[in-house]
């Protein structure tokens, strides 16, 4: 029987293990054995969050910086996404949607 260790429980620091198992007949003066090899694949879960890589983001624009200019990027990695692009897997929404009003001067 083999039962789960803490060390099993969190695929990010490890995501495979390997060991071999030996089992012994003493039923007699001759010893018999045989051997295995047990192989266990950690399967990830959707269990960590994705962190910004700043807490704050802050630039400063002149009133005249043309519309669609890329004014600051946002980046964040998700511990889950080891060996993916996290570029292709992230959603990235803004909290705040910026209502511009237009006026016409006369």
């Amino acid at each position: 029987m083999l039962t789960i260790p803490p060390c099993f429980q969190d695929r990010e620091v490890k995501d495979s293990y390997s060991f071999g198992v030996v089992a012994t007949n003493y039923l007699s003066e001759i010893q018999l054995f045989g051997t295995a090899t047990v192989n266990i694949r950690i399967r990830d879960i959707n269990d960590e969050v994705p962190v910004l890589g700043q807490e704050n983001y802050s630039e400063d624009i002149d009133e005249i910086t043309p519309v669609g200019t890329t004014i600051l990027t946002v980046t964040a990695s998700d511990g889950d996404m080891s060996g993916v692009s996290s570029r292709d897997h992230l959603n990235y929404t803004t909290v705040i949607n910026f209502h511009c009003r237009h006026q016409i001067r006369t």
